[in-house]
């Protein structure tokens, strides 16, 4: 029995819905889910983004073990740093967007610890701060090959790390390192079937087919076998779609047809916000930059506190001015 259930209260909160949209801006949510622990004072002690039910079990374990605010750790560990406070202000600078500081803390967890060098916690940083722009793909793939390239890495790990470089191929089909990257995903299901769910093996051998095959057309008819029942008529899974097709440029032209169908199934707010994005993105690889800049003007009405996509209006906007 899990004794520390009662020394805790557990409150899921919806931060797209009402008290929880203030809730989200007071707590700096980046993404979800995002677990935050606080004491009876509202301060937090510690918080974490992403969910397996052993981790979760873990990092509760951990934060009760430390009761103290954020802002103590802080300050304690300038002056005294140990393993357990930097893997839980990597955490927390992660979760709350401070991705270089997330950084600095794994890298000086690294330091501390003799057993681990991080370098798969890194990766991900790296990668995520390439969606956000805070780091350059070049970094994203210096930290790749760090990752696989560690005693530390386990399979499964080793695994999610060629499937992120495999996206990354499709955007630069003529990397031999990254189509070596899909190569070795592509042995890795092979050798070890369990490495991974049966959906994201399946998106290696779509990789595998595009870029080692070149087979663009039995690549797309593999990406639709492997959607999920009735996504033609979900929002999401038809965004997910559409954008596979903009990052492999492949049957752009219904892609568009398939995000404008999602624009009109999708909630108001962040989700019809991304998925009209999807669409802009399409459009000005079509050449369409006026289109792009209108469907990043209603992106906008969906979700006016973005920044990005604000700064997605302003790069349409240049794109048309050189046309």
């Amino acid at each position: 029995m899990i004794t520390w259930l009662n020394d805790v209260v557990l409150v899921q909160i919806d931060c797209e819905n009402g008290e929880g949209i203030d809730l989200a801006k007071t707590y700096n949510i980046q993404g979800y889910p995002t677990f935050v622990m606080a004491d009876p004072s509202a301060r937090t002690v510690y918080r974490w983004m992403g969910y397996t039910k052993e981790a979760f079990l873990h990092k509760v374990g951990a934060g009760l073990s430390d009761l103290t605010p954020i802002e103590e750790k802080e300050k304690r560990f300038a002056g005294r740093p140990d393993l357990p406070t930097a893997l839980v202000l990597a955490e927390y600078a992660e979760s709350t967007g401070k991705l270089q500081q997330a950084v600095d803390y794994y890298q000086e967890a690294a330091r501390l610890d003799p057993d681990n060098d991080y370098a798969y916690a890194l990766f991900q940083l790296y990668r995520w701060g390439n969606r956000k722009q805070t780091f350059t793909e070049e970094q994203v793939k210096e930290s790749a090959g760090a990752a696989l390239a560690s005693p530390y890495t386990d399979d499964g790990s080793r695994f999610w790390v060629l499937y992120a470089m495999a996206g990354y191929a499709a955007q630069d089909p003529d990397n031999q390192q990254l189509r070596e990257d899909v190569s070795k995903a592509e042995k890795l299901i092979n050798d070890k079937p369990d490495v991974a769910p049966e959906r994201y093996k399946k998106d290696i051998s779509i990789y595998y087919t595009l870029l080692i095959d070149k087979n663009k057309e039995k690549a797309v008819e593999l990406k639709k076998s492997n959607m999920a029942e009735g996504w033609m008529d979900n929002a999401g899974d038809l965004n997910e779609f559409s954008w596979w097709c903009f990052e492999n440029h492949v049957d752009l032209e219904e892609a568009e047809k398939l995000a404008r169908r999602g624009i009109k199934l999708a909630e108001p707010g962040h989700e019809k916000a991304m998925i009209l994005d999807t669409c802009a993105e399409i459009v000005n690889a079509l050449g369409n930059h006026a289109d792009a800049m209108e469907l990043t003007k209603l992106a906008i009405k969906e979700d006016p506190d973005s920044k990005y996509y604000q700064a997605q209006l302003k790069r349409f906007a240049d794109a048309s001015q050189v046309q």
